[in-house]
C-alpha cells in the first residue's frame, strides 16, 4: 500500500480484490425526516452518513431519507468497510431522489478515495483491480506523517485511476478475520 522510499514517485497505489462475503446490506427510503439506524459493525460509521446526507442535501436539493443498515462489514479488517458503506448509501440515496451523481462526486463529499482508490473504483465494477495511487511530493519519508495520512484527513486530490481492471478467475478465496480486538 505505501512506499517510502522516494525512488517510486507515487504513494497508496494497491491491489484490490471485491468478494462476495462478508457483505454489506442496507434499506434507504423515503421519511420525513433523515434517520440512521446501523447494527453493531457500522454503529460507528453514524455520524459520517448523517454528514454525507446532510450535503448531499444541501448540495442537489435531495428530500430526507431513513437508512437501516442491517448488516455491516467488519472495521480495521482491510475490506474498504468505511468507504463501501458510504458510497452504497449515498447511491441508494441519490437514486430515491432520482438524482444522477457519479461515485467520484459522492467520494469527494464522503471524503473517501483520498488516498487509495481501491474501495472507490470497486464500487461500480467490481472484480479485481491496481490502482496507481497518487503522485508523491519530493522527500516524501522526510514527511511522512504530513504526506500518508487515512482518507478522512488526507489532502483532497483526485481518486487514483483503475490501471488495471478485470474480472477475477472463479478461483475459491479464503478470507480469514481475527475475532475480538483488532490491532490496527
Amino acid at each position: 500500500l505505501i512506499e517510502l522510499s522516494d525512488h517510486g514517485g507515487r504513494k497508496n497505489g494497491m491491489a484490490s480484490l471485491s468478494v462476495r462475503e462478508p457483505s454489506f446490506r442496507a434499506t434507504v427510503r423515503p421519511a420525513p425526516v433523515t434517520s440512521v439506524i446501523a447494527d453493531d459493525l457500522a454503529a460507528g460509521y453514524v455520524p459520517d452518513i448523517r454528514r454525507l446526507l446532510s450535503e448531499a442535501a444541501r448540495r442537489w436539493q435531495t428530500a430526507p431519507a431513513a437508512v437501516t443498515i442491517e448488516s455491516g462489514l467488519p472495521p480495521h479488517t482491510g475490506l474498504g468497510s468505511k468507504t463501501t458503506t458510504l458510497l452504497a448509501i449515498g447511491k441508494a440515496y441519490v437514486m430515491l431522489n432520482q438524482k444522477t451523481i457519479s461515485t467520484d462526486q459522492l467520494a469527494a463529499i464522503a471524503r473517501r478515495g483520498r488516498t487509495s482508490g481501491a474501495s472507490v473504483n470497486l464500487i461500480d465494477g467490481g472484480g479485481f483491480l491496481v490502482d496507481g495511487g497518487h503522485k508523491a511530493p519530493l522527500k516524501l519519508a522526510a514527511d511522512s506523517h504530513r504526506h500518508l495520512r487515512p482518507s478522512g484527513f488526507a489532502i483532497p486530490a483526485q481518486i487514483p485511476p483503475a490501471l488495471i481492471r478485470t474480472d477475477f478467475p472463479p478461483w475459491p478465496i479464503v478470507l480469514i478475520l481475527a475475532s475480538g480486538h483488532h490491532v490496527y
